[in-house]
């Protein structure tokens, strides 16, 4: 994931391996456009790559910035949503995106997907998201149990014109067994399974713990 440079990705056990441009779904623009990008319908002679700004006619969902894969699942935040892939024997892709406008996302600009392991034997997957502006703002929180076919907001960390009590930026999750851990600007926040939407912030942390 390079921005810019979109989505690459290198076998590395070539001889002479190359990076190779992997397509993405282009943005959606509305509600009712297709929300699925089939590989087997690109070609490389016409597809547009295009990292710009949509008003130079360029593609927010050009640049990726996280990248998670599980199995043959690959999952790709960009500055336009989140996009699930289904890897194919051929190591083809077949692509879902989503969005603020075709789902329940806290924001379209994903700088994170983080799994957590839960005991149930069920992979969550978060997002980390923001708004397109720069400096970031204080954002909610997105998961999904059921492999992004439904996601839900935790709307705490957001601001309070969206509904948030904390305004804090969070920059890294951390799972262990079934604690959670979000590392922020305003602190460490913690909590446990089951309390995702209810989060505590220690208070005798040295602040050179809030980096990771």
């Amino acid at each position: 994931a390079s921005w810019a440079g979109m989505l690459r990705r290198i076998k590395y056990t070539d001889l002479n391996p190359n990076w190779e441009l992997v397509p993405l779904p282009e943005d959606i623009d509305s509600i009712g456009d297709e929300d699925e990008f089939l590989c087997g319908g690109v070609s490389s002679l016409s597809y547009v790559y295009n990292p710009q700004d949509p008003q130079y006619g360029g593609n927010h969902n050009h640049k990726p910035y996280a990248v998670h894969i599980e199995g043959d699942v690959i999952w790709v935040g960009t500055a336009n949503g989140i996009n699930k892939g289904q890897i194919d024997e051929d190591g083809c892709i077949d692509w879902i995106h989503q969005t603020t406008l075709t789902a329940n996302l806290a924001g379209d600009w994903v700088i994170d997907v983080v799994p957590q392991y839960l005991e149930s034997g069920i992979t969550r997957i978060w997002l980390i998201s923001r708004e397109l502006i720069s400096p970031p703002v204080p954002h909610g929180l997105t998961y999904s149990d059921d492999d992004g076919a439904t996601w839900q907001i935790v709307n705490q960390f957001n601001d309070e014109e969206d509904g948030g009590t904390e305004d804090a930026i969070t920059y890294n999750l951390f799972f262990n067994d079934n604690n959670m851990y979000a590392a922020t600007d305003q602190g460490l926040y913690y909590t446990t399974e089951g309390s995702e939407h209810n989060w505590n912030l220690f208070n005798n942390v040295p602040d050179n713990c809030f980096n990771d």
